[in-house]
This record gives C-alpha cells, sequence and structure tokens, in this order.
C-alpha cells in the first residue's frame, strides 16, 4: 500500500476528511433547501438584469426575488423595472421616484390584465414576464419574478428632454410661466406649474414658496365675470342659461382664458343639463338649468375643478381656491294661474291618463316632457291586483306617492293605502286609477296658493 503523503502541519488524509465532512454537510443543506416547482420557461431569459436600447424601443428588467405571493412578486418587479426607467430619465428626487413607481407600475399591471389605466407614461408597456414558484422544506411557497417593461424611443426621448428642462431648475420653469400669462396662456402657465410640483419641487421649502407665491400672482391675473340672469324666470321652468367670461388682468388685460374648467354647485331644488362648463376662445362659458328651484330669490354658482390641476390643488390654500368662484342670482317668477305642470307618473299609460284627466278638471295643463313648465309633480302608484276568493270578487290595493317641485315649494304627501273591488281584475283596476287619480288632483289643488288659484 503506498504511503500516504503528509503536508507540513496536517496530514493529507486530515485534509480529505474535512472536505469530504464539508461536502456531506453542503449535501444535506441542499437536500433540504427550496426546491424549483415551476417555471414559465425552460430557460432564463436572456433579458434578466438587462438594460438596452435598440432603434425603436428602451427596455428596462427589475427583479422580485423571494415574495409569498405571485401579484406582490409580479409587482415588485414591475417596481424594480420602474425604477431603473426613472434613474435612465434622471430623476433625482427620492419622494418623486417613489410616486412615479407607485402610480405607473399599477396603471401598467392594470392595463397588462385588462383595466383601465388612471397614469402612466406615455407609450411605456410590459413587455415580458418570466416567473419560477419554489418551494420550502416546511410546504410554503415563494415565487421568483423578473418584468421587462419596453418603452418607444421617441416617447423616452421626448420625457427624458422635458425632465431635463425642468432639471435646469424652478426659476427656469416659474419664467416660462410668467411669460405664458404674458402672452394670456393662463392654461399653459397652470400646467408649467403643475410640472414644477410634479418634477419634485417638494423636496426645496424655499423653492416650494417661490412657486406658491408664483401660483398666488397668477391666480390675480384672472378675471372672471359671472353674467346677470335674464330677468323674468319662471320658476320650474326650463331653459334658464348661466353665462360667465374668464379674461386675463394687466399685462395682458382683456384677453380670454380659454379651456377653463368649472364644476356647477347648484341651489335646492336646481337641476342642470351638464354638471361641468368650460371657457371657449372668447373666454364665454355656460351652463342650461333644466329645473329652477322655487319661487323667490335663487342662487348658483360653480367653481374652478382643481382635479385638472392636482398638484396644485395641495400647494395651495382653500381660501385661495375658493376665490376662483363664480355667483349668480336672480328671482324667480311665482306660479301662474294655469298651474302648468311637468308630470312624472310613471310607465302604466291607463295610469297617466286617469292622472291627466282629474288634473284638467281642476284646472292643471300637463306640459309634454321637454317644455316649460312651473311645476313639477311626480305621482307614483304601485298596485296590486287579484282575484280575492273569499269575496267571490277582483281586488285591487295600491298605494300613492305624491311630491311637488316648482313655484309652490317642495311638497310630499304621506302615501295613503286605498283598495277597489269588482266583478273582474280589469274593472277593479279601473276604480283604483280612478280613486288614486281623483286623490291626487285634489291633494295638489290643495296646495295652490292663494294667487294661483284658477
Amino acid at each position: 500500500m503506498p504511503a500516504i503523503p503528509r503536508r507540513q502541519g496536517r496530514p493529507v488524509w486530515a485534509a480529505l476528511a474535512i472536505w469530504g465532512l464539508l461536502g456531506l454537510l453542503a449535501f444535506g443543506c441542499a437536500a433540504g433547501g427550496p426546491r424549483l416547482k415551476e417555471r414559465s420557461a425552460s430557460a432564463l431569459p436572456a433579458w434578466v438584469g438587462r438594460s438596452w436600447q435598440d432603434k425603436d424601443q428602451a427596455y428596462f428588467s427589475g427583479s422580485a426575488s423571494e415574495a409569498d405571493a405571485f401579484e406582490d412578486a409580479r409587482e415588485l418587479a414591475v417596481r424594480d423595472a420602474m425604477k431603473a426607467l426613472m434613474e435612465s430619465l434622471g430623476v433625482q428626487s427620492q419622494a418623486r421616484l417613489r410616486q412615479v413607481i407607485t402610480q405607473n407600475s399599477r396603471a401598467l399591471l392594470d392595463e397588462y390584465s385588462g383595466k383601465s389605466v388612471s397614469a402612466r407614461l406615455k407609450g411605456l408597456a410590459i413587455q415580458s414576464f418570466y416567473f419560477e414558484r419554489w418551494g420550502r422544506p416546511d410546504g410554503t411557497e415563494f415565487y421568483k419574478v423578473h418584468a421587462l417593461l419596453a418603452y418607444p424611443m421617441a416617447d423616452y426621448g421626448e420625457e427624458k428632454s422635458r425632465l431635463a428642462r425642468l432639471g435646469q431648475g424652478l426659476a427656469a420653469t416659474m419664467a416660462d410661466a410668467k411669460a405664458a400669462l404674458g402672452q394670456a396662456d393662463w392654461m399653459g402657465a397652470m400646467a408649467l406649474y403643475e410640472q414644477a410640483v410634479d418634477a419634485g419641487s417638494k423636496d426645496d421649502p424655499a423653492g416650494l414658496q417661490r412657486l406658491h407665491q408664483a401660483v398666488a400672482q397668477a391666480l390675480g391675473t384672472l378675471r372672471l365675470a359671472a353674467m346677470p340672469v335674464a330677468p323674468g324666470a319662471r320658476c320650474g321652468g326650463q331653459g334658464l342659461a348661466l353665462q360667465a367670461r374668464a379674461l386675463m388682468r394687466a399685462p395682458a388685460g382683456g384677453r380670454p382664458v380659454r379651456g377653463l374648467p368649472f364644476v356647477l354647485a347648484l341651489g335646492d331644488g336646481q337641476e342642470a343639463a351638464a354638471a361641468r362648463m368650460e371657457s371657449g376662445a372668447d373666454g364665454t362659458m355656460g351652463a342650461r338649468l333644466t329645473w329652477m328651484g322655487h319661487a323667490g330669490p335663487q342662487q348658483a354658482g360653480a367653481a374652478l375643478d382643481w382635479s385638472a390641476f392636482p398638484g396644485l390643488q395641495g400647494l395651495l390654500s382653500a381660501k385661495e381656491k375658493d376665490a376662483l368662484a363664480l355667483r349668480w342670482a336672480w328671482r324667480n317668477r311665482p306660479a301662474d294661474r294655469r298651474g302648468n305642470l311637468a308630470l312624472e307618473a310613471g310607465a302604466d299609460e291607463d295610469w297617466r291618463r286617469q292622472l291627466t284627466g282629474a288634473l284638467a278638471d281642476l284646472g292643471f295643463q300637463a306640459r309634454p316632457a321637454g317644455e316649460s313648465a312651473v311645476l313639477r309633480l311626480r305621482a307614483r302608484l304601485a298596485q296590486d291586483c287579484g282575484e280575492d276568493p273569499e269575496l267571490g270578487t277582483a281586488a285591487c290595493r295600491g298605494s300613492l306617492n305624491l311630491s311637488l317641485d316648482g313655484a309652490w315649494g317642495p311638497r310630499q304627501a304621506a302615501p295613503p293605502a286605498m283598495t277597489a273591488a269588482a266583478g273582474s281584475p280589469v274593472s277593479a283596476k279601473a276604480a283604483l286609477l280612478a280613486k288614486a287619480a281623483s286623490a291626487a288632483a285634489r291633494w295638489l289643488d290643495e296646495q295652490r296658493p292663494e294667487g294661483a288659484k284658477p
């Protein structure tokens, strides 16, 4: 048997024994470690861990090494890829970096799942996913996910240039906004200020204060004028127009402001064809009321739609935002003696005919939908008809709900219950409709003010 060679200080066989023991330990650890259970492809894609560009697209990859839920791992991988993209674009602000990654990652995943997208960089899309499902010795599982984003080079270059311009400093942005105000481009100036907030000025308190002052001064350059409401409006009527105009003060005094968004704030009993209005090329904007409330003094208002400027909305105080508001005031004429009314009586034509006839007997004139009226009567009749085996006749039971809007003020009647019996269900229903129509007409007649008696 050949002699075992010796190393100085330690026999070779001792070294071999130690390495063998380490090998056994390593094998034992490997045998009890995580085990790959599933993968989305036979091999790891070549794009994992890389970011590169070709003539059409810029690509950014991200990874999530270990997450218990696949959805969490997928979102973490997209966020990691978004971080690589943002750093490539030159975003320095950590607060801004977190905000953009959060918003766009969720939006990209929603779009990938076929849902609506609320916020994302133009053109950015998820190109591909790769995942692995691993099992732990304790029976639990975890996921490794890699995501690849693709960004069109044209959009990538445009966004990088925009961020570079913003990176030149807040002063440059405010100078551009001031120039826009000088050209009566008020909305353009607000967009520039919004970009300044968006670019991370929140990390610079002194810059934020300067930005606040500049925006407050810009608000002062806007002159809003609510035009008087045409006199003689009839309460409850349709077609009253609310109009206003937005103009610039000095240095661009008198020039119209286009694209200014406002949201209506209506008074009690008032309704409008649309809740939003926007100034046109001549600075005018308007809304049309479809129901004008009750008799006497009336008011309506509109406030700037600050949802168009989410960054500035958080920058300004409530008082500063409320200063950009419109107010209209007018007086509705009382109802005339004719008692014109818009009738809402449900889809039952027999009920509508019975009710219209009963109202006409008392001097009320029901107008078709869309025509001017001074009153609106809602008369809904719930009815249940059938055979009554005990009486050997047909019976109908009903409950009448009445409410009134318009010239005589808002009124509502307690819903009375009523019954009618006859030899057949058809006759019982006709009797119930006649009884309910008479009750509704009498109740409406009782609401007439003295000045509106026929």
